[in-house]
Formats: structure tokens, sequence, C-alpha cells
């Protein structure tokens, strides 16, 4: 009986983790999450950046059909029946202004431009002031733009034109 209880008390003396043990696991927790949080936080940028390249391939087609029936490009929003998701986005989308005399039919002064997001910014997200986008004179090419700040300081920037070629700008987001 004596031998039972003196296994008992010396079982009950070496329970639970040392301050040690404890330390260690807290150490490597730290070292695993500083590797996971930055890789992280790039894959949330690149599927913040899915919302640019949807928005670019939609003035491209809305542009691609505007040229087919009226024979010129529009740097109206509505004229190519382009709107923002009415859900909270990322990106302001569409052409800097615009052209200095609006003679086309379909576009009227008081067109958006410039579309953004209806709900505001999403979390993590800044809508910039403008985007670079432009028509040219004669309005045969374009170049759409779409800007926004998608975690950190850096504006991510892309644009595509009428030849589809869709740029990011700012190359390493």
């Amino acid at each position: 009986m004596k031998a039972v209880r003196t296994l008992k008390a010396q079982v009950a003396s070496q329970a639970g983790f040392s301050l040690i043990e404890l330390m260690i696991v807290v150490a490597i927790i730290g070292i695993l999450a500083s590797i996971a949080v930055p890789n992280f936080q790039k894959f949330q940028r690149k599927a913040k950046q899915g919302e640019a390249k949807g928005y670019m391939s939609a003035i491209y087609t809305g542009e691609k059909s505007f040229l087919a029936e009226w024979s010129t490009y529009t740097a109206s929003t509505k004229g190519i029946g382009f709107a923002v998701d009415a859900n909270q986005g990322c990106y302001r989308a569409g052409f800097a202004a615009a052209p200095a005399a609006i003679v086309q039919a379909g576009v009227t002064a008081g067109d958006n431009f410039s579309e953004v997001p209806v709900g505001g910014a999403k979390t993590g997200c800044t809508i910039p002031a403008a985007v670079t986008g432009a028509v040219a004179p004669g309005l045969l090419t374009f170049t759409a733009a779409a800007s926004g700040t998608i975690g950190g300081a850096v504006q991510d920037d892309w644009t595509i034109n009428d030849a589809k070629t869709l740029s990011n700008l700012n190359i390493g987001l």
C-alpha cells in the first residue's frame, strides 16, 4: 500500500509543463506566424487585383461593342454600360475625364467617366481620387484604368487599351 502512495506522489509532482517548455512553444508559434502573415497578405492583394482585372475586361468589352455600333470609342462609362459592382470594392475604374467636346451619340455631359464602388471601400482599401485612363482625340483609341490602394500605402494601378493590352503599372504587388 505504501508503494502505491509514493508512486502517486511522484506522478503528481511531475504534472504539467515547465516554463521553459511553454516559452519554446510560444517562440515556435511566433516564428511560424512571422512566415505565414506576409504570405497571407500577398495572397489577399492578389485576390483584390482580380477585381481590377474584371473591371478592365468589362470596359474593354463595352468599348468594342460601342465601336461596332457607333464607329468610335467613348470615354463615358455609362455609354458602354459599365458600372462598378454595388458591393464595396477596392478600385476606381474608368477614364480620367470626358473628352473636351462630347459630341457622341449616347453620351451626355452628366455621364460618369470614373466609377467608384457604391458602398465605399472594403476594409483595408482606399479609393484614389482619380484614374489615368483616356480616350484619344478622334476617339479611335482608348486606355481605361483602375486604381486602388490594397494593403499598405502603395497604390495599385492597372490599364487596358484598345489592343487588349492589360498592364499593372506597379510590378511586385
